[in-house]
């Protein structure tokens, strides 16, 4: 498994650095093809999932053989109806990720850096600003909202 991060964001304003990183998936309706088609016909090695759904489905579609999906969101709802066909094509995982222990935690931060993996921070707001770190929320941020507690 490798290659370069792709991302794709769910809202309108930040659309040129979503493109930046790969595909816009409100922008492009079948990014699943798009994602099959930038990786060479091989799909996605591993895809981060966060909006569920009906998305799930087209995550499945955009998978490389022995892909995995993690299922990190559940922004369209709880319900998720899927073709099970792409995942039995592919022999890929769907994995769902929860608050984990505390082992799980350090692996995971060994991970972030050793790949050198850094958050895209969309703003920071400080703490008597909560009001409008709410709306960029509800906006779309397309990165981390972050609310400083300490000036």
């Amino acid at each position: 498994m490798g290659g370069p991060l792709r991302g794709w964001d769910g809202s309108d304003p930040p659309a040129r650095r979503a493109l930046a990183h790969g595909i816009h998936r409100r922008q492009t309706p079948d990014w699943e093809n798009a994602v099959v088609e930038l990786t060479g016909g091989r799909g996605a090695d591993h895809i981060l999932e966060m909006v569920g759904g009906d998305n799930l489905g087209r995550s499945l579609s955009a998978l490389a053989p022995a892909g995995r999906v993690t299922l990190i969101g559940v922004l369209d709802g709880f319900d998720m109806r899927f073709p099970v066909l792409p995942l039995f094509q592919t022999q890929g995982t769907i994995q769902g990720v929860t608050v984990g222990n505390r082992r799980g935690l350090e692996d995971f931060v060994r991970a972030v850096d050793s790949l050198r993996l850094e958050p895209v921070v969309d703003a920071t707001y400080a703490l008597n600003e909560f009001p409008k770190a709410l709306e960029h929320l509800d906006r779309g941020p397309f990165g981390k909202v972050v609310i400083r507690v300490r000036e």
